[in-house]
């Protein structure tokens, strides 16, 4: 299972998600808003998942700097919005192929670990048949340990 988390390392449900899934050993890729902004397409599927209204922070800090407190605009004028200042985001945003939450949503992660656990295990790969002979067990003396008795 591979998760992809979208957020800043600087918020602190952003870190407790990439916590949760390195204790859990699960393959992360993370994307920092900070370095590269988010792409129309990943904010859109999070947005027909959730809603336009569950994606926007409006307790955010960046969100009340721009002062959008009163503004409505129609989903497609908040993605664009979104895609410039992603910091009005409530983050994290977790994807997991098509499954995806928004804010720290541990209840939903367990539950896709236990799709995980409950799922048919991959069969592990057959090893090929080998031609070597298998190695002799040495004495506690090493390598030359038998040598030292033939000569006797």
């Amino acid at each position: 299972m591979d998760v992809q988390i979208f957020g800043v390392k600087k918020d602190a449900d952003t870190r407790k998600a990439l916590r949760f899934f390195k204790e859990r050993r699960i393959k992360i890729h993370f994307v920092d808003f900070k370095t590269r902004g988010p792409s129309k397409g990943e904010l859109r599927r999070f947005a027909d998942k959730h809603g336009v209204d569950v994606l926007i922070d409006r307790d955010a800090k960046r969100f009340q700097a721009l002062g959008l407190q009163a503004a409505y605009y129609g989903a497609d004028r908040w993605i664009e919005i979104a895609m410039d200042e992603p910091l009005i985001l409530r983050l994290p945003l977790v994807r997991r192929g098509q499954d995806v939450t928004v804010g720290y949503d541990d209840t939903e992660w367990k539950r896709w670990l236990a799709e995980r656990r409950s799922g048919h295990p991959r069969p592990r790969p057959q090893r090929a048949a080998t031609t070597k002979t298998p190695p002799t067990p040495r004495g506690r003396r090493g390598a030359f340990a038998s040598a030292g008795k033939l000569g006797r």
